[in-house]
């Protein structure tokens, strides 16, 4: 115990990084022509730093006891972690309730016949449980993963879809790029499996979508030498049975392509001055033309449109059935990536403006996220989750900051002494599925964590 103190006290001096492994100190004072440490992992060592703050203020300020009436209904026994570590706690001080994990959805619902304490109740519920995120297990994604003597690098990017996810992975040596699924994702187990692999490729992109009823990931593929550049859409967790469904399509490789969308009836593909279309059921093909515009990021909204982010920092409405843009909106720098849902847009770019808006008058922002940092990296993990009311995205710090659409206030943070040794910021997926309210999937290296 002595131990771990002693590095506590140091990595804290001011002025200086306490590196644990190497256990040296390194200064982070960025103007010292001597400093050893890259600016960028100041930067990452800063964030870090700076999200323990903020994570420890959000605890103390935004944890808000419950309705007395759900605690005068809750009942002792088995208790779900989740529940005991969010709330059992911090209801009254001194105190200590246990909610039955059966009287969750009860609880949610107590309030239907008056809106007002309804909204309290799940208000309060969803800012304790948002304050207080921490690492509850993580594993090794395909652990003893040796096909050709590859190994897994580092996470890219990942997507999720009816509780299953889908991550792509860079491999050592370089040259491979690996999409691995993972289902049935709990603290007991975790099932992991390889979706495809990518020789000579890089992942660009990927999306999720539903064919036929079973779960589809596209992927975005740029060519690291001659070869041509690849777009496949193919099964999450590989069922042979919907084998018939995948589509594979290839570009020269004197082309550039940056992004992907997909949905049941169309798969379209961001390249330099054009989106290409293609239908997921037949060879039908189209082309959006966007004449001094590379397309940097693809949405699907439904079937008939499409959201798209370019390199001029316009963001436009594209239908699917005509071709046409019907309504853009400037942000103003390069896109790196949207979210939409059904009554707000949030779009980052790479001038480090993360920018909220409601798709009911998109004339003007609604917000700006400031402590959102992002240096021109494409593609950083972004959600936008309507019913949890968050905006969630990961910095170019490698801080995942979570914010509420209620007030725009800081609502959480995630941040690992991990994520400050490695350059490629952690990729993430909010799911509501895994336990209430909700559980955030992490992604960094090869190792996946689950916040809750």
């Amino acid at each position: 115990m002595s131990n771990d103190r002693g590095k506590k006290i140091e990595s804290d001096l001011p002025g200086f990084y306490y590196d644990s492994e190497k256990q040296k100190y390194y200064r982070i004072t960025p103007a010292d022509s001597s400093n050893p440490l890259h600016p960028e992992k100041i930067r990452r060592i800063e964030g870090h730093r700076e999200s323990l703050k903020t994570k420890d203020q959000l605890v103390n300020t935004k944890t808000v006891s419950l309705p007395s009436r759900i605690i005068r209904r809750a009942q002792t026994g088995d208790v779900c972690d989740l529940l005991r570590e969010r709330s059992a706690r911090v209801l009254t001080p001194g105190r200590s309730y246990h909610i039955h994990d059966q009287f969750v959805p009860e609880a949610l619902g107590l309030f239907q016949g008056a809106a007002s304490s309804r909204r309290s109740f799940q208000n309060n519920f969803l800012t304790s449980a948002m304050a207080r995120l921490s690492k509850k297990f993580s594993c090794q994604v395909l652990d003893g993963f040796d096909d050709r003597g590859y190994a897994i690098k580092d996470a890219v990017m990942t997507v999720s879809g009816n509780g299953k996810l889908c991550t792509s992975f860079s491999m050592k040596p370089s040259g491979l790029a690996l999409v691995g699924s993972t289902i049935n994702f709990t603290e007991q187990s975790a099932a992991h499996g390889i979706t495809d692999l990518f020789y000579m490729h890089k992942v660009v992109d990927m999306k999720h979508t539903t064919i036929s009823g079973g779960d589809f990931v596209a992927v975005a593929c740029q060519a690291l030498g001659r070869d041509d550049h690849i777009v496949r859409v193919a099964p999450i967790a590989m069922d042979r049975s919907l084998d018939r469904h995948s589509k594979s399509f290839e570009f020269p490789a004197n082309e550039t392509i940056w992004s992907v969308a997909v949905s049941s009836l169309h798969l379209s593909v961001g390249m330099e001055k054009r989106i290409e279309m293609f239908s997921t059921e037949g060879s039908t093909q189209s082309i959006v033309r966007l004449p001094g515009e590379n397309v940097f990021v693809l949405e699907n909204d439904g079937d008939d449109r499409l959201i798209v982010g370019t390199n001029k920092g316009n963001v436009h409405t594209v239908d699917v059935r005509t071709q046409k843009a019907e309504s853009t909106v400037k942000i103003g720098a390069a896109l790196s990536n949207i979210k939409i849902s059904n009554n707000h847009m949030v779009a980052s770019a790479y001038d480090h403006k993360l920018m909220l808006f409601d798709r009911r008058s998109t004339a003007k922002h609604m917000h700006i996220f400031e402590a959102h940092q992002n240096d021109c990296r494409p593609h950083l993990s972004l959600q936008l989750h309507e019913r949890l009311n968050i905006v969630a995205a990961t910095g170019s710090d490698n801080v995942i900051r979570l914010w509420s659409l209620k007030d725009f206030q800081m609502a959480s943070t995630i941040s690992d002494e991990k994520f400050v040794s490695t350059d490629v910021p952690p990729c993430f997926v909010i799911d509501d599925s895994w336990g209430p309210p909700c559980s955030v999937a992490v992604f960094s290296g090869s190792e996946l964590a689950c916040y809750t």
